[in-house]
């Protein structure tokens, strides 16, 4: 979906519009075969030069990804900008970034967890993501227990993702 105007839609509108869109097109897990999911959840807000993925992750701690439960599932906003006029890439507007976070999330906006660029491919865009995380039996906004890599919470004979390939023989 790309948006031209902001008014209207609202950033409001917009962010409860692309969570039904989320919904609609199902939970993310990150697997491969998903990227159909991230293009169906991609929009653009053109006037703000902002290329956004609103998903719904689930998975994160089963997967083996996040040592804590509670970081299974989450609301997830993928933020990076370009030049409306040319197209091209432009460094992270942190600004404009806080403005749609506030539209999209709107009374959860005090749960958002941050962070920066991870892959080589997201340093390249300089794309930001902003999470909030769920109760996956109740979908309600949560802020989680601990840290996402502590223990402290996770059960006995949880394994990573690493020590699972590992076992598997996969990263011999």
């Amino acid at each position: 979906m790309t948006y031209r105007t902001l008014d209207p839609p609202s950033l409001d509108q917009i962010g409860a519009h692309q969570k039904q869109q989320a919904l609609a097109v199902g939970p993310y897990r990150g697997l491969e075969r998903e990227q159909r999911k991230l293009e169906l959840c991609k929009f653009w807000i053109v006037p703000l030069g902002a290329q956004c993925i609103l998903t719904f992750d689930i998975g994160m701690h089963t997967s083996g990804w996040w040592k804590n439960p509670d970081y299974e599932a989450a609301w997830h906003l993928s933020l990076s900008f370009f030049d409306p006029e040319t197209g091209e890439r432009t460094p992270h507007n942190h600004e404009i970034a806080a403005r749609i976070v506030r539209g999209v999330y709107q009374a959860t906006k005090n749960l958002v967890w941050t962070e920066g660029p991870y892959s080589e491919e997201g340093r390249e865009s300089a794309t930001w993501h902003y999470r909030v995380f769920v109760d996956l039996a109740t979908k309600l906004p949560i802020l989680p227990r601990g840290e996402v890599y502590s223990r402290e919470l996770t059960e006995a004979g949880w394994k990573s993702f690493s020590e699972v390939q590992e076992a598997k023989g996969s990263l011999a």
